[in-house]
């Protein structure tokens, strides 16, 4: 059964604070094409959709400043939060959000952290994170078709 269960993209942010709006904004962008939750500043609200979706992964697209230039990107296991100092500004720590899925789904979870410029109130992204989202969308679509065409081989 495990080949036909589907990636599932999850964006987190809040659009009231620059850079952090990331992962929502990447969600509405995207919503049309790849599966993606947009879950806002509460992750948490989301978890029996994701849980009851049971995806074979989780990818958590948010805001993350892990010390790079503006605009950087990078992918994290969810092991990664804990060796990193990595800061993030929702209700819910990302290190909980992953452990509750762990125990609750059996899926591979990947966080897609993107380094903010700025996290201060005012809407709207940096130039730098806002040049940086063609690529990561390209990414993202690439994967949602990646996995698709594997079900179709099937």
């Amino acid at each position: 059964m495990t080949e036909d269960r589907k990636i599932l993209f999850v964006g987190i942010g809040n659009i009231l604070r620059s850079d952090d709006a990331v992962g929502v904004v990447i969600a509405q962008r995207l919503k049309e094409k790849i599966n993606i939750i947009d879950a806002g500043v509460s992750p948490e609200n989301y978890l029996d959709k994701i849980i009851k979706s049971d995806p074979s992964q989780v990818w958590i697209i948010d805001c993350l400043d892990f010390q790079a230039k503006p605009g950087e990107w990078t992918i994290f296991r969810p092991e990664d939060l804990v060796d990193k100092h990595l800061f993030f500004t929702h209700n819910c720590s990302l290190e909980l959000l992953c452990d509750y899925l762990k125990k609750n789904i059996k899926a591979d979870i990947f966080i897609l952290g993107i380094q903010p410029e700025s996290t201060k109130f005012g809407q709207g992204l940096s130039k730098e994170v806002e040049a940086a989202l063609p690529k990561i969308e390209k990414r993202l679509i690439n994967l949602h078709t990646q996995n698709e065409g594997k079900l179709r081989r099937r």
